[in-house]
């Protein structure tokens, strides 16, 4: 695997999932490195969370998407990251009963949940463990009255794919798998004693978590035989 940094001014804003054993509710805004007055997130990009009483985790899941490539970090612009605030309202909330909430992020490019059948395949063909790696690499918790940062790390891995032409010399096909590492910290807010005890009514924020880059470079690895 041969790899080579190359300078990325736009980065796709990552797809997040996040889980939770209580009903919450999940608003983004966009944050910029000048200072700009950050802007909200279009609602569509968020999907309110739900939950399967037939899952076999019976957890509720929201999401973040970036339909389309819609939102994606720019070095012109200085949009360097999306900050979400997310909110408990569920009033069967204990405090002594919570094991954190879980985050998850995929390249937009290369979601499990979204590309297409075809591209779902073909990367299970070429590597039967890939997605298990995806969601070990960028698998965090979020606690109660917490504040988050991760910041993210591009990736694209080229895997070369065997044919005919390529053994009678022709230049290879590449198969390309975008993912993503990630640099996750969190510190408790200096108020969350003052909610410790307190029953849950109405909106009450749970944690703050910023997703975004400070490296505007991709790492491209490419197999080589």
């Amino acid at each position: 695997m041969v790899s080579q940094l190359q300078p990325a001014e736009i980065i796709p804003v990552p797809d997040v999932e996040i889980t939770f054993n209580y009903h919450f509710n999940i608003t983004c805004e966009v944050r910029y490195l000048d200072g700009k007055t950050p802007t909200p997130c279009d609602e569509d990009l968020v999907t309110q969370p739900s939950c399967d009483q037939n899952s076999e985790d019976q957890r509720w899941h929201g999401w973040f998407t970036s339909i389309d490539g819609r939102l994606k970090y720019n070095m012109s612009e200085k949009l360097y990251g999306v900050y979400f605030t997310i909110n408990i309202d569920d009033p069967r909330y204990l405090r002594e009963n919570d094991a954190g909430m879980f985050v998850k992020v995929h390249d937009s490019d290369f979601n499990p949940r979204t590309v297409p059948q075809r591209v779902h395949d073909q990367a299970l063909k070429l590597d039967p463990n890939f997605y298990a790696k995806l969601d070990e690499l960028n698998y965090h918790v979020i606690g109660f009255q917490q504040i988050n940062w991760m910041f993210i790390n591009r990736h694209i891995k080229k895997k070369m794919i065997t044919n005919f032409f390529s053994v009678l010399g022709f230049p290879p096909t590449y198969f390309e798998e975008p993912y993503l590492t990630s640099k996750y910290e969190s510190v408790t807010a200096p108020d969350t004693i003052e909610f410790a005890g307190q029953p849950i009514t109405g909106q009450q924020k749970y944690a703050n978590l910023f997703i975004g880059t400070l490296n505007w470079f991709q790492e491209v690895e490419t197999e080589s035989r």
